[in-house]
């Protein structure tokens, strides 16, 4: 099918399908193409690329004339049915720079007459950086599983007679002069630097204090018969290309940049910083900020353009619900920020071990033996998916009662360090005075402690983002001065508030939609004296570890768990739910119901609105009341209280808005 396509429309596809491109040349970065930025340090093999139809018996013939140790291990027929021939090398080779490995490609043409070997050579086939496409049909020809050595070390020495330039060398002179002292004890005197004289410590016969001038890329020689002898020659191209290998790509595998800041690891968190610090940095770690001779960019420099070009993320922001490190989202690739912290659970014990924390917690909700699995449960699934970094759902949790019984205590001693250490209070946000929330959805838990009630029309509003934080497994991400950004979050949410009127005016509505988003639970007093702050401190750090291994391995009664999206069924304390529903303005529409029920010896009603309004301004005791509901808002009260539970009122099916109303 790729093949049957134009090439316009081939390259399409194959970048959307993840077709396999490959190449002979590995970079500085080894686990990057090679680019003008990250130059060719090592070729494994050659790739002569013919734009023409493969001609198979031409093409043997001239194979025939070949030497049998220049012969192709293998033909390719490229996907618009050319040819491509390839040499294997035994392994990689390493080589200065891209251009030096484009001479050793040329070098190996000329060997063996690539314009020759097949009409239609392509001279693209002597640019190190170029990919190649798979073609898929490979086949083997006669030759050599791979160039002899000997073969390859021909074509290099030839390479290097005709390379003019020589690129200077990212070295750290630290481990070189470790590497000195290793091989060679007490020969090298004083500091090991650039710009440093001394003995020729390679030379077991040399004497000369001032025998090398040291440089980034080798010695200059004084005395001896060569005049340049670079770090290749005195510890071997293996030490030094493991050495380069391991010391830029330590550097910049630790190091990512947003478009604006530079993000590192530092001891073990990601943090930002400028280009001026990360400069500071890469010199710390043995990269020059010095131009040399020729160059125009410094050693420090060239890491910082490999970091901009080939380590660039989109963003770099906290991601609660992964691990840190680099994150792939709707085609963005992000640097996951995140620095919560995973409370690390006993290794054996259980409850039975923190009588504390269990003493507590059975008796704070008023029906602990019913209330507390539910709390457990709900607990249990949010400290597990935060450890185990996986998104699952849970409900939005609301705890009523009395002041100074231990709600508080609940939420900052227990569950905040259970997950993840670190709580946001989203009151500002849920009620929209504000649509900057870069700073809660860096935390997996929100919390709301004895907060005020919203004002009048927010809450609507409020309660329709929190049902959002418990379904919705994305939301928008929007910093102070920073780009929105839609991200994966799962977090959990907990409204701890007294039952006082205006703190129960917190309670959102339970209905048909929210039954399965929202927990309600009630908590009593505690009687007994408190210890000290200083005390509940030394219990809660010795017992919290053995509470963490008994949750994970707790097992909820029967009716507790289902297989519903939030894992576990909600709970609802029976008062907490009547005060929630005394809270809604469709209560007191309700409240004139029943009783014009009630006085008019009615069971039930069945009509419309108009209807309902009709016979109850004919009532003695409601009649004045009911003539203040216009039919608007006496409908919407009623459609409410066909959504909540126990309320009687429901909706007929037809044309007409038809309800039944049915005394309780």
């Amino acid at each position: 099918k790729i093949r049957s396509v134009t090439k316009a429309k081939r390259k399409e596809t194959i970048d959307r399908c993840g077709w396999n491109i490959y190449s002979i040349a590995r970079g500085e970065i080894t686990d990057c193409v090679v680019t003008k930025e990250n130059q060719a340090n090592s070729i494994g093999g050659i790739v002569l690329d013919y734009d023409a139809k493969y001609n198979e018996e031409y093409l043997a013939g001239q194979i025939e004339n070949l030497s049998k140790r220049l012969r192709p291990q293998f033909v390719e027929v490229s996907l618009s049915g050319n040819l491509r021939l390839f040499w294997k090398f035994d392994r990689f080779y390493p080589v200065v720079n891209t251009a030096h490995a484009k001479e050793i490609l040329e070098q190996f043409g000329r060997l063996v007459k690539a314009d020759k070997l097949h009409p239609g050579f392509d001279r693209s086939s002597y640019n190190p950086c170029q990919r190649w496409t798979n073609g898929y049909e490979w086949r083997a020809v006669a030759g050599d599983e791979t160039l002899s050595e000997k073969t390859i070390a021909s074509i290099l020495h030839s390479a290097a007679k005709k390379l003019e330039t020589k690129k200077s060398s990212v070295v750290n002179l630290q481990l070189i002069a470790e590497e000195v002292e290793k091989r060679w004890p007490g020969k090298w005197q004083g500091e090991f630097k650039i710009g440093s004289k001394g003995v020729r410590f390679w030379d077991d016969s040399a004497d000369n204090s001032n025998g090398v001038y040291v440089k980034e890329e080798g010695v200059v020689c004084v005395t001896g018969e060569k005049a340049w002898v670079s770090w290749g020659e005195i510890f071997g191209q293996d030490w030094v290309q493991k050495h380069k290998e391991d010391v830029v790509g330590e550097a910049v595998n630790n190091i990512h940049f947003d478009g604006q800041k530079y993000w590192r690891v530092q001891n073990g968190i990601w943090r930002e910083a400028d280009r001026q610090d990360t400069i500071l940095h890469l010199q710390n770690r043995g990269f020059s900020n010095r131009t040399g001779k020729g160059e125009t960019v410094s050693a420090a420099g060239r890491i910082l353009n490999q970091i901009q070009e080939l380590r660039r993320v989109d963003f770099a922001v906290p991601m609660v619900n992964r691990k840190p490190g680099i994150v792939k989202h709707e085609g963005a690739l992000i640097l996951n920020t995140v620095r919560l912290e995973h409370f690390k659970p006993a290794e054996s014990g259980g409850f039975e071990d923190c009588k504390f924390i269990m003493n507590f917690i059975s008796n704070l909700f008023v029906d602990g033996v019913r209330a507390l699995p539910f709390f457990l449960a709900w607990l249990q699934r949010s400290y597990s998916a935060f450890n185990e970094g996986k998104t699952r759902l849970g409900q939005s949790i609301f705890i009523c009662g009395p002041r100074n019984n231990g709600k508080t205590l609940l939420n900052v001693k227990i569950v905040k360090p259970l997950l993840g250490g670190k709580s946001a209070n989203p009151h500002q946000f849920l009620t929209g005075e504000t649509s900057f929330n870069s700073d809660l959805y860096e935390c997996y838990y929100w919390s709301l402690d004895d907060a005020e009630s919203p004002k009048e029309g927010a809450k609507s509003g409020m309660l329709s983002k929190i049902k959002g934080l418990v379904v919705n497994r994305e939301h928008q991400y929007h910093k102070k001065f920073g780009a929105k950004m839609v991200m994966p979050w799962n977090g959990r949410f907990l409204c701890t508030h007294n039952d006082d009127p205006a703190s129960i005016a917190m309670l959102p509505e339970r209905n048909e939609n929210t039954t399965d988003k929202l927990m309600f639970f009630r908590t009593q007093e505690i009687k007994g004296p408190w210890a000290t702050e200083d005390e509940l401190d030394e219990i809660f750090e010795k017992e919290l570890p053995y509470f963490a291994r008994g949750l994970i391995d707790y097992c909820p009664p029967p009716g507790v768990l289902d297989n519903s999206r939030v894992g576990v069924k909600s709970y609802f304390d029976p008062k907490v739910l009547e005060m929630s529903c005394q809270q809604q303005p469709q209560y007191n529409f309700h409240e004139i119901l029943q009783t014009w029920l009630t006085e008019s010896d009615k069971e039930e009603f069945l009509g419309t609105v108009a209807d309902l309004l009709g016979d109850m301004t004919n009532s003695p005791s409601v009649g004045k009341l009911a003539t203040d509901y216009k039919p608007y808002f006496a409908h919407k009260h009623l459609t409410a209280l066909t959504r909540s539970p126990g309320s009687g009122v429901t909706k007929i099916d037809g044309n007409r808005r038809i309800f039944k109303i049915t005394k309780v």
